[in-house]
């Protein structure tokens, strides 16, 4: 079962899912993490996470094998191409990849419930 915990911060406190610490998430990679019965990847791109979806929505093909490029990942499996922050499509792809939000305490990562 996934840890809850609350993030600490700048103004008000918000709950969320322990997801994974800061060290394990690659440098300009992708790492796929339990939230509770969900599953999430986890992307860093410089210093900014970001959690999406963790299968393509058009072959559903694992995204945490993807390539990242900036804030742009792309499935190996057919090409396509989204844009991790907002979870719109480019290039080739047709489909949206659903986000969600993260917050950072210390030097873990928290999926914000």
């Amino acid at each position: 079962m996934a840890r809850k915990a609350e993030a600490k911060g700048v103004g008000a406190k918000a709950k969320g899912t322990v997801l994974c610490k800061i060290d394990a998430v690659p440098q300009e990679g992708v790492l796929q993490c339990g939230a509770g019965e969900r599953k999430v990847c986890v992307a860093r791109a410089g210093d900014q996470f970001f959690a999406f979806q963790p299968d393509c929505p058009h072959k559903h093909s694992p995204l945490c094998e993807g390539a990242m490029e900036g804030h742009v990942l792309t499935c190996l499996d057919h090409m396509w191409q989204w844009d991790i922050r907002t979870g719109e499509p480019q290039g080739l792809a047709e489909q949206p990849i659903r986000t969600y939000k993260l917050r950072r305490d210390g030097d873990t990562l928290l999926l914000v419930d």
